[in-house]
This record gives structure tokens, C-alpha cells and sequence, in this order.
């Protein structure tokens, strides 16, 4: 819905605002115009974030933890260590390790440590320490 310009800031087009504008109306039919413009204009901000926004096709078939984990790693971002940590321990929590290894540490994990992550590395890594 919006696109960058050659000085790197996002731009809706017209008839983008435009039918988005109409949505919000539409849904909120039963407010007053006072309270549908502050919630077009709190939409309209949030696509100006557009490197934090998920689209989700509910008909994909696709399981939508893996878009939600997808939209709660985004906003982290993989800036520090500990961030990575923080992430790698929400997609286990989720029981996603193909989060883990594709979106946190694209082409880091060994093979070893990948086999671990899916449950089917060896017996010496579940002794407790």
C-alpha cells in the first residue's frame, strides 16, 4: 500500500488512502465522523511502519502461530544478542524451530544443532545438567 521514495520515506498512493478511508468508514458505521477520522488517521500511521506489518491470508491454509511469532520477531528486530536469545526462547516456547532457523539464525545453525531444535537430536542433550 505505500511506497518508498528516493528519499526513503513511505508514500500511500491516493486511491490506496482513498479505499482505506472507505473501509474504516464502513466498519465503523455506528461512530460519529470525529471518531472515524482519528481511527483512519491511527491506520493511516501504522502503514507509514510498513517493515513491521504482517499480511496474513486467512485462506492460505497456513498456520497462524508462524504469522504472529513471524509479526512478534519483526518488531525486535536482530540488533543484539540478547534479542536473538530472547527470540530463539519464543520460538521453542511456540514449538517453531523452523522460526528459529530461518528467521533468527538464517544459515548459522549447524545441522547437529538444527536436528536438536526439531526433537530429534540425540539422548545426551536431554540429560539434565
Amino acid at each position: 500500500m505505500t511506497h518508498e521514495t528516493p528519499s526513503g520515506k513511505l508514500v500511500m498512493r491516493k486511491a490506496h488512502r482513498r479505499q482505506l478511508t472507505t473501509r474504516v468508514e464502513t466498519t465503523m458505521d455506528l461512530y460519529t465522523k470525529g471518531r472515524q477520522k482519528v481511527c483512519t488517521d491511527l491506520v493511516l500511521q501504522c502503514c507509514q511502519l510498513a517493515d513491521l506489518i504482517t499480511i496474513y491470508d486467512i485462506n492460505s491454509g497456513e498456520p497462524m502461530d508462524k504469522y504472529i511469532l513471524f509479526a512478534l520477531l519483526k518488531g525486535d528486530g536482530l540488533a543484539s544478542e540478547s534479542s536473538r536469545l530472547d527470540q530463539l526462547h519464543l520460538s521453542l516456547l511456540w514449538n517453531r524451530p523452523d522460526i528459529a532457523e530461518s528467521h533468527i539464525f538464517p544459515g548459522i545453525l549447524c545441522s547437529l544443532q538444527y536436528s536438536f531444535l526439531l526433537g530429534t537430536g540425540c539422548k545426551f542433550f536431554d540429560q539434565p545438567i
